[in-house]
């Protein structure tokens, strides 16, 4: 039958129940027609009757030429009869006109047409049609997009009862479109919906009381309507229902539910669920440990595009855990998850290029993907970019390049690169020679652990001048407070 789709709401098209604007109701034609004939005596009754100008009857016979019923499916003849329904009045057919025009069955696809019949059955009450309407509205299909209109029809079928409406009117309030934002009116129409047993209002009605967006956070009303979405198979209710029994949110930590949950939802192709699957099989939290069914969940989500599974899968390829180890696949899914940007994999696929591990070594591919993931602030592919400029692997020898990179891991925390910049601002690489500098990155890395930076440090104290000493604390203190603040940033992030 007829379907239009609005955050993933499908519309059905009713049959016909409601009395006929004049003439036979539908009761009464299948009492004339059907009762104790057969199917083809039953048509021809029915035929019969629609010939005849009865508007019930045209009605059910493009019913039964759209749904081939007793007769051969027929979406042209249906229009016929539908048209002809619809131009007496009757609001069935017009609704069902409405879809045959917005699917084009039986006619082009026209949407001023389907907007006109859908207006037509709306205004006489038809709720499914001020339903589409709604839609219609919010969608710009056969008008120009209109929200407020979008919200009378939505509320007009909303007080009627349809569920989907409720919902939908209820995702206009809490985001403010054609109508004030307000979430009391959002979670009073969703919860609405929900009440019915509408399983997409009852899913996102949980999610707003987990997420404490629109409603107050409330894990047990959380928990209550995911699960009642959930058990009758929305995939994201399950998902999230899984992960409240896995931290035990809204109810006493339980893996046995938070693993059937996921699993639900992970065999209906939920790449967060097939992930976080993977990761319990993985780290046996709530499961025995189990590296071949975590590396099944993680292939599953990896084929998905999810850079985290492709991630995790070329760890177990690199590593051999769950399988034989296997550089090539390790490198294959590496290259996968840097190609979307993932900055592990970026400094993992460097790597293998400049080892020639599972690909042909390759300084020039190694020192692209490090230049990758060190954009992004790796601070471990900014120290092995820094040292193949240093050492002119895979480029031109280029000591100020490296004394940039080497300047980004350091200003990161990392004790190597902030020696590092000790020996270059003393020895002048990349740099003109600056003792001052080279003590104050010295000091820096001595108060970090490295005995060697203590010893330098002590050494070029034995030639440097107190006024130098004392620049060369105070910049120390400077640098050491800006990398604090890197480190605070890095831990919010």
């Amino acid at each position: 039958m007829k379907r239009i789709l609005l955050l993933s709401i499908v519309l059905l098209s009713l049959t016909a129940q409601a009395a006929t604007k004049n003439n036979l109701t539908p009761k009464q034609i299948v009492a004339k027609c059907f009762t104790d004939k057969t199917k083809k005596q039953a048509f021809i009754c029915v035929q019969k009757l629609a010939k005849q100008g009865d508007a019930g009857a045209q009605l059910m016979l493009g019913e039964m030429y759209e749904d081939g019923l007793d007769v051969t499916k027929n979406y042209k003849e249906s229009v016929v009869w539908l048209t002809k329904a619809a131009k007496q009045g009757n609001a069935e057919a017009q609704f069902n006109l409405g879809g045959m025009y917005a699917n084009g069955q039986g006619v082009k696809r026209d949407y001023k047409q389907a907007l006109y019949y859908y207006t037509k059955a709306a205004k006489q009450g038809d709720v499914k049609a001020q339903f589409n309407l709604g839609v219609m509205y919010a969608n710009g299909r056969g008008v120009k997009k209109d929200d407020k209109e979008a919200v009378y029809w939505y509320r007009q079928a909303a007080k009627q009862g349809d569920a989907m409406a409720q919902f939908n009117l209820g995702v206009m309030y809490a985001n403010g479109q054609g109508v004030k934002k307000d979430d009391k009116e959002a979670v009073y129409w969703c919860r609405q919906a929900a009440k019915q047993g509408y399983a997409y209002a009852q899913s996102n009605l949980g999610k707003m009381y987990y997420n404490g967006q629109v409603a107050i956070k409330n894990d047990k009303q959380a928990l209550y309507w995911l699960t009642k979405a959930a058990q009758q198979g929305d995939v994201e209710a399950q998902f999230v229902l899984g992960g409240m029994y896995k931290f035990g949110k809204g109810t006493t930590k339980d893996y046995k539910k938070a693993l059937y949950w996921l699993t639900k939802a992970a065999k209906q192709g939920n790449v967060n669920a097939q992930l976080a699957l993977g990761n319990m099989y993985y780290n046996g939290r709530g499961v025995k440990q189990d590296y071949k069914e975590s590396m099944s969940w993680y292939t599953k989500a990896a084929k998905q595009g999810y850079v985290v599974a492709q991630l995790a899968l070329g760890n177990m390829y690199c590593y051999g855990q769950g399988v034989k180890k296997d550089d090539k696949k390790a490198a294959s899914w590496y290259t996968k998850a840097a190609k979307q940007g993932n900055v592990d994999a970026q400094g993992l696929l460097g790597r293998m290029y400049y080892k020639g591990q599972g690909v042909i070594k390759n300084y020039k591919e190694a020192l692209y993907w490090y230049t990758k993931a060190a954009k992004q602030g790796d601070a471990v592919a900014q120290i092995l970019l820094g040292d193949m400029y240093a050492n002119g692997q895979g480029v031109i020898k280029n000591y100020k390049e490296a004394l940039y990179w080497y300047t980004k891991a350091a200003k990161q925390g990392d004790v190597y690169a902030q020696t590092i910049l000790g020996d270059m601002y003393g020895l002048g690489q990349g740099t003109t020679k600056d003792d001052i500098k080279s003590y104050a990155w010295y000091l820096i890395a001595s108060s970090n652990g490295d005995k060697y930076s203590q010893k330098d440090s002590q050494k070029l104290e034995s030639i440097m001048t107190s006024e130098e000493i004392n620049q060369g604390q105070a910049l120390a203190v400077k640098l050491s407070k800006e990398i604090e603040a890197n480190l605070a940033t890095h831990t919010k992030k």
